[in-house]
């Protein structure tokens, strides 16, 4: 069960991590960008943006991410007492 924490929690961290830095250089270069542009332009740069996405591996890592975490939550309630279970939430 330890092994199965142990792997979950640094899955979760390091998917975290990585969705963060996609998210920061989303926010910080591309939407950037976009205020340079006309509004269609940008609109059209989106929509291509949300289809490439969806086909990427992103959406794996962002669905297994969530599902480790939320893993992670349950075993955390439903070993509440054992030592490190309320870090984990």
């Amino acid at each position: 069960m330890q092994t199965l924490v142990t792997v979950l929690l640094w899955f979760s961290a390091i998917g975290c991590g990585l969705m963060a830095g996609l998210y920061f250089a989303f926010s910080a270069f591309i939407m950037r960008a976009f205020e340079r542009i006309d509004a269609p332009h940008g609109i059209a740069a989106m929509k291509a943006i949300n289809v490439n996405i969806l086909r990427s591996s992103f959406m794996p890592l962002f669905v297994g991410t969530t599902l480790s975490s939320a893993a992670l939550v349950v075993l955390a309630i439903v070993d509440r007492y054992a030592p490190g279970a309320l870090s984990m939430l």
